[in-house]
Order: C-alpha cells, then sequence, then structure tokens
C-alpha cells in the first residue's frame, strides 16, 4: 500500500464530506449543529435596479461571468469556515481579497473587525441608546439626510412597507451620535451604515445592533479620524492620494496641476464614504472585504486602481470642470462594474503600498493641512474684522451725531467751571445746588450739564 496514496484519499474524502455535509457551519459559531446558508442562485441585487451606465447586455454577461466566481468562492469558503474561527494569515487575507460571499460576509466582518467581540462585551449599549433622539444638531442632520441616502433602492423606500430599511438607518445613527458623541454623527457615516444594513442578515433589531458595532469597528479601529468636527484626517488622505498619483501616475498630476484640481475636490467623498455610493454596490462591498481585514490602505489602492484604468481619459482633460466630471464619470462604467477584475486591478497597478509609507506621507501631509487651515482661520479672522469696521462706519453714516453749536459748548463750559468750583467750597450740599443771580436755588451744574447734553443728543 502507498502512504502517499491513502493520505492522498483521505484528504479527498475529507474535502468530499465536508463540501456536502449540512453540519459544517458549526463549528464557527459556538452552538449545536446547524445548517449552512444555502447558495444565492445568482448575484444578490441589495434593492438596487438595474445600473443605468451600462448597456443590459453588458450588465448580463457580467452577472453570467461572476456568478462562475461566486460558486467557486463559495465553495472554498466553505472549507475556511469549516475549520473553526478565522485565523489570521496569508491564505485567509488572500480569501478576503478574493471576495467574500455574501452568504457568509455578516459573520466575516463581525469577526475580522472585532464588532462581534464588542456586542458580546457591551450588550446592552445599543438596546439603551436606540430610539432616544441625540443633541439637535445632530439629530437635524441625520433626519436631513435619511430621505437622500439610496432612494433609489426599494430597501429605503415607502413601497418596502414594514421592511423599510430606513426607520433602521434613523435608529443606528442617532444610537450611535448619542453613544459617541465626540463623532455624533458626520455626512457619509449614512452611506457606510447603510450598506451595512443591506448586507447583514438576521432579525431586525439583530442587524441594527450589528451594524451600531460594524460602524463602530470602522470610525475608531479601523479608518483614521475622518468624522471628527473639521474631518482634518479626510483632507491629510487627500493629500497623500495626491502625493501618491505624483509617484505613481505623473501624467495624471500633471493633468490636476495644469487644470489647478485639488484632490479634496474630487476624493473627499472617496474616503468618507469609503466609496459607498461612489462605485457600484458589489464593488463596494469587495472593498469593503479587504478593509475589514488589511485596513484603511485598502482606500489608496482603490484610488489609484480608478485613477489607472481609465489613465486614457483623464490625460485628455485640460480645464477643471472637465476634471472635475470625469473624475466622477469613471466611479461607474464597465471598469468598476466588473468588480473582481477591479480588485485584482487594485493590487497589481499600486504597487508596493507599505503602512509605514503611507504614515510618513501622512505625516508631512498633516503639516500641510494644519499650516493652510492656521492661514484660513486668520484671514477669516481679517475678514470679520473688516466687515465689523464697515458695519461701524455706515452706521456713523446712517445715524450722525449732531453738530454741537458754539453757545452749547461754551454753556457747558462754563458749568463745568462752575462745578469745580462748587467742589472746592465743599460747604453742605452746594455740590448739588446753587444760586442764581437773583438769590433763588438753581439746579446743580452736573444737572444741567447732563440736561444740556441730552438736548444737544
Amino acid at each position: 500500500i502507498n502512504p502517499s496514496r491513502c493520505w492522498l484519499d483521505k484528504r479527498r474524502w475529507r474535502r468530499r464530506n465536508m463540501s456536502t455535509s449540512t453540519n459544517w457551519f458549526w463549528p464557527i459559531c459556538g452552538t449545536s449543529r446547524k445548517t449552512y446558508p444555502t447558495m444565492s442562485i445568482s448575484l444578490p441585487n441589495y434593492g438596487f435596479d438595474s445600473p443605468d451606465f451600462v448597456q443590459s447586455d453588458t450588465f448580463a454577461e457580467f452577472q453570467k461571468e461572476y456568478d462562475i466566481v461566486l460558486k467557486r468562492r463559495y465553495e472554498r469558503w466553505k472549507r475556511v469556515i469549516n475549520q473553526g474561527d478565522l485565523v489570521r494569515g496569508h491564505q485567509l487575507k488572500r480569501f478576503c481579497r478574493k471576495g467574500i460571499p455574501s452568504e457568509f460576509r455578516s459573520h466575516v466582518w463581525m469577526n475580522l473587525s472585532g464588532a462581534d467581540k464588542e456586542m458580546k462585551e457591551n450588550p446592552n449599549v445599543y438596546k439603551s441608546a436606540s430610539g432616544l433622539q441625540p443633541a439637535k444638531e445632530f439629530n437635524t442632520t441625520i433626519l436631513a439626510d435619511l430621505p437622500r441616502t439610496f432612494p433609489e433602492n426599494v430597501n429605503f423606500s415607502a413601497a418596502a412597507g414594514l421592511q423599510n430599511k430606513r426607520h433602521s438607518l434613523q435608529r443606528v445613527l442617532q444610537a450611535f451620535a448619542i453613544t459617541f458623541p465626540k463623532i455624533g454623527y458626520c455626512q457619509g457615516l449614512n452611506y457606510v451604515a447603510a450598506t451595512i444594513l443591506l448586507v447583514l442578515d438576521g432579525p431586525a433589531e439583530e442587524i441594527e445592533e450589528k451594524t451600531f458595532w460594524l460602524l463602530h469597528a470602522l470610525t475608531h479601529n479601523i479608518v483614521p479620524a475622518y468624522y471628527i468636527s473639521g474631518m482634518v484626517d479626510v483632507q491629510v488622505d487627500c493629500l497623500v492620494f495626491e502625493e501618491l498619483l505624483r509617484q505613481k501616475v505623473p501624467s495624471v498630476y500633471k493633468v490636476l496641476k495644469e487644470a489647478n484640481v485639488d484632490c479634496i475636490v474630487l476624493a473627499t467623498k472617496w474616503f468618507i464614504c469609503l466609496f459607498a455610493d461612489v462605485v457600484p454596490m458589489e464593488t463596494v462591498l469587495r472593498i469593503f472585504d479587504c478593509l475589514f481585514y488589511e485596513g484603511d490602505k485598502i482606500l489608496f489602492r482603490a484610488c489609484i486602481a480608478l485613477v489607472k484604468l481609465h489613465l486614457d481619459t483623464i490625460v485628455k482633460c485640460h480645464l477643471f470642470p472637465d476634471v472635475v466630471l470625469t473624475f466622477r464619470n469613471i466611479c461607474k462604467d464597465k471598469q468598476t462594474l466588473y468588480c473582481h477584475e477591479f480588485l485584482q486591478a487594485m493590487f497589481k497597478l499600486s504597487g508596493s503600498l507599505p503602512r509605514s509609507r503611507i504614515q510618513r506621507l501622512r505625516e508631512k501631509c498633516r503639516v500641510k493641512v494644519m499650516q493652510t487651515m492656521d492661514e484660513l482661520n486668520q484671514r477669516e479672522a481679517e475678514y470679520r474684522t473688516q466687515l465689523e469696521l464697515q458695519r461701524q462706519k455706515q452706521n456713523q453714516v446712517d445715524h450722525p451725531e449732531p453738530d454741537i453749536t458754539p453757545a452749547e459748548d461754551n454753556m457747558i463750559g462754563e458749568q463745568q467751571e462752575e462745578e469745580a468750583e462748587s467742589e472746592e467750597i465743599g460747604t453742605g450740599d452746594l455740590s448739588k445746588t446753587t444760586c442764581n443771580s437773583n438769590g433763588e436755588l438753581a439746579p446743580a451744574p452736573s444737572l444741567v450739564r447732563s440736561t444740556v447734553g441730552l438736548a444737544v443728543r
């Protein structure tokens, strides 16, 4: 008997039984045996209509090709999860880059991000904050942003009825603003939270709580302080992206400089929304798959891939409006629709991108951002001072003080002299009263002066 042959047969038997068993999912759940999620027949649309930026036959072709990829990834992820707890390493990193099937995303995201652990250690945090209203400044913005969040998605429209996720989104954002007042609410969080709500499965309350903790993991542990007041870190990363363009795609950097376009104008939404509502939905989820494992540098890889895939189009632009419009259009086209190919381009076209390099660029760019903010604050202070001076001058023109006649001026002077003499005498109440030429009591000089002054005015 060939020992290697026996080992190979056992390995094949184990794989065959793992792929057909209905109990493979139980070890990772830590509970009794249960059946694993059934694979979707095709790519879920998450409530979105077919995209209008490509032809219908192009989208159908994409679905057909990507369904084959999904089926292959589903079978391989089954084997990974069946091994038990997810262990960080080369294999798991590679699997996240190749995409997490929709059936497993909820569990894998919670596990990789640490949100699952936080939720278990703080079981009543979301429940105690759910349904309450945060500070007025946050609540007003949240309520205003709700109807703007994925309005074309059936799950966030009135047509969804009781399944409308807009109410869930409101509760999650309000609870987040109450629990983490340093962040509160910032535009962009609505798209991130809404994307997560569409992906997670389970009862509504459970989905909301998981979304709450995934949002916490993203804002506190994975991406920089994008959502703090002032959004300094967003500006810093936009400048880091600009510096990476100078180093890796100099032709595009030249176009931006000649057109006087700042990357803060082009890429702020990319960073603050983490590409949600920027690129097609499945591409967003593939970026999230990597983001939860590898962290924020994935965002720079996505930015560089977007630019390099559309290099020929961008270099043809010369004017500011053309550049801005082109950067908006390249986010949703055939190149970004084919998410599997786009993710491959993210890691090939961006080249080496160590975290130490990004950190050095951030330190350099932060100095520039702070200097710019100081200059802007100084200019704003000078502008406010000029406005106040202009207001005072205009007020003097509109309400001029009347001129004092010579006679009135002499009268005021005489009264002042008399008051000084009375103070020198200092007898009884003479400081308050005096006599006129007829020997009668007259009002005190100070009262006369006050009366004259009022009359003049």
